[in-house]
């Protein structure tokens, strides 16, 4: 049987919200009375892991699978055989994918469904028992799976295509994958490194790093852009280019998870120790940085804190108190949606409604 090992990127540790309180580090917008949270302390100190929409419904993967339902989540029922735990989630087209655990953190394996009660195993070859399935990634059309194991007393990270069958590797990296395609290139990135295919199956290096890791690459504009450990933003226009590294308190943010709406890239930051070659540290809380389009090496984050306080109504950027384990940017009804995962402190949402943002609210159970 397969147990379950959280992934890890290059952190150690997370940070943990220390302010609890009805709003956190974000502002209930509009109005400077706290607002009444009706949920469970389980669901507001979580750490959501994605946030997914099929056919207009939102699932959340928070330790097991959620869906929401009007302005609350609920757990997902007429889940699989044993499944109690998700670790991953992606869609393609009208099809929803999730990794399951049993009761005992055992992995069942990656499940498919289109009406959310009949689930079809993948793959029931997958994962072998040496590896755990860490993420599911939705690019393209086409789905992928990430997965570690122990070889030699470290952790590998193998990235598969699904395919009929998630069949072998087709990578193999140091760090979690995530990938970018800008027709007719996939971008793959792990580690220190982003590598380029056609076809997933034949694969160049396009970009190495020294002494900073890849956390997640997306296409943005029609551009491949990455984000990395140690501040900086990739992106690829004829050739590669970089901001200089982007701080807070002259210490370099960690950086993941970049959306954009708007001309605006927000891009996730989280606290973890983080080392290479010639440092360990620990990269400083700073929620989420804005940056505005285009991108130059000289470009630096919106810092001016005004959602921290409760009588800005419009969206502005800030630099916060807290840690994200997620950013994600969903359209509901034509109205598109920041979705936020907060380490220890719950999922947000941030909608824009007639080109102006609402502010930042906590989701509830």
């Amino acid at each position: 049987m397969k147990r379950f090992i959280p992934a890890l990127l290059i952190l150690i540790a997370f940070a943990v919200s220390c302010d609890n309180g009805p709003v956190g580090i974000f502002a209930s917008i509009g109005s400077e009375s706290p607002i009444e949270y009706k949920g469970t302390e389980v669901f507001k100190k979580s750490t959501p892991a994605a946030v997914v929409s099929r056919n207009g419904t939102l699932y959340a993967v928070i330790t097991t699978l959620w869906k929401k339902n009007g302005n609350t989540w609920e757990k997902a029922t007429n889940l699989p055989s044993q499944a109690m735990y998700a670790t991953s989630a992606a869609v393609t087209g009208t099809t929803l994918y999730v990794a399951f655990l049993d009761s005992n953190a055992h992995s069942l394996g990656v499940f498919s469904t289109t009406d959310d009660s009949n689930w079809t195993p993948v793959d029931i070859t997958f994962p072998a028992n040496d590896e755990q399935v860490q993420q599911l990634l939705a690019v393209n059309n086409k789905v992928f799976a990430v997965t570690t194991k122990a070889v030699d007393g470290k952790t590998q990270y193998n990235l598969y295509h699904l395919s009929g069958s998630f069949g072998s590797p087709i990578r193999t990296g140091t760090n979690l994958f995530s990938l970018a395609y800008v027709d007719p290139t996939y971008y793959v990135a792990s580690g220190t490194t982003i590598w380029t295919s056609t076809d997933l199956a034949n694969f160049s290096v396009s970009r190495t790093l020294a002494d900073d890791f890849f956390t997640s690459i997306t296409s943005i504009g029609g551009k491949p852009t990455a984000v990395t450990a140690f501040g900086k933003v990739y992106w690829h226009e004829g050739g590669w280019y970089n901001t200089n590294a982007l701080t807070k308190s002259s210490k370099n943010l960690y950086l993941h998870a970049p959306v954009e709406y708007n001309d605006t890239l927000f891009v996730a930051t989280n606290t973890v120790v983080r080392k290479t070659s010639s440092v360990t540290e620990v990269s400083p809380i700073a929620g989420y940085i804005e940056l505005a389009f285009p991108l130059l090496a000289t470009s630096t984050q919106r810092d001016d804190n005004s959602l921290v306080t409760a009588t800005n109504t419009v969206f502005s950027a800030t630099i916060g108190g807290t840690a994200l384990s997620m950013l994600t940017l969903i359209t509901e009804n034509g109205k598109p949606t920041l979705y936020a995962g907060s380490v220890g402190n719950g999922l947000w949402s941030n909608r824009n409604e007639n080109g102006s943002w609402l502010g930042w609210q906590r989701e509830t159970d």
